[in-house]
C-alpha cells in the first residue's frame, strides 16, 4: 500500500477495510517501487513484538470484488461483485491471489444503504474517485455555481 497515512492507519487500527477504485495489475502489481504501509508483511506475527495489535488488514475492496487473507495471511477472493468472472480478476492482477473456499457473488447494497449514501452524498462527490465517472460529476457541479 502506498501513503503515509494509510501506513500509519494499518499499524494502529484494529480492523482496517480499504477500498481501491481501479482493479488492474498497475494497482495490484506482482512489485512495488515503494511501500509506507507494511499491511501483512511476510504473513509473519511481527505486530506484537512491536508493541502493536494482531491485527492488520481485514479486508480490500475493489469495483471487481472483495479480497480478504487467507490463514496464512495471504491475499484471496471472498466474493465477486455481479457480473465479474474470476477470470477478470485474474486478468487485472499482477500476481497470483488465493480464492476462498467460500467464494460467493457480493450482495448488492440495501435500499437503507443507498438511501444513507444519497443522504450524506447528494451530489455524487464519491464518484469523482472512479475514471469511469469524474468528468459528469465535474460537469455537473460545474453547473451548480
Amino acid at each position: 500500500f502506498h501513503g503515509v497515512a494509510v501506513g500509519d492507519a494499518i499499524n494502529a487500527v484494529r480492523r482496517t477495510c480499504l477500498y481501491v477504485t481501479e482493479h488492474t495489475p498497475r494497482v495490484f502489481a506482482q512489485t512495488l517501487a515503494f511501500r509506507t504501509g507494511a499491511g501483512h508483511d511476510d504473513g509473519s506475527d511481527w505486530r506484537p513484538g512491536l508493541g502493536l495489535h494482531e491485527a492488520g488488514p481485514a479486508s480490500v475492496i475493489t469495483p471487481l470484488c472483495v479480497l480478504g487473507f487467507d490463514e496464512h495471511r495471504r491475499l484471496e477472493v471472498r466474493s465477486l461483485h455481479p457480473g465479474v468472472s474470476l477470470g477478470q480478476i485474474r486478468e487485472q492482477t499482477g500476481f497470483e491471489l488465493g480464492v476462498s473456499p467460500e467464494l460467493h457473488e457480493t450482495p448488492p447494497p440495501s435500499d437503507r444503504e443507498l438511501e444513507a449514501l444519497e443522504r450524506v452524498d447528494p451530489e455524487r462527490i464519491r464518484l469523482l474517485e472512479f475514471r469511469e465517472t469524474r468528468d459528469a460529476v465535474l460537469d455537473k457541479l460545474a453547473g451548480l455555481g
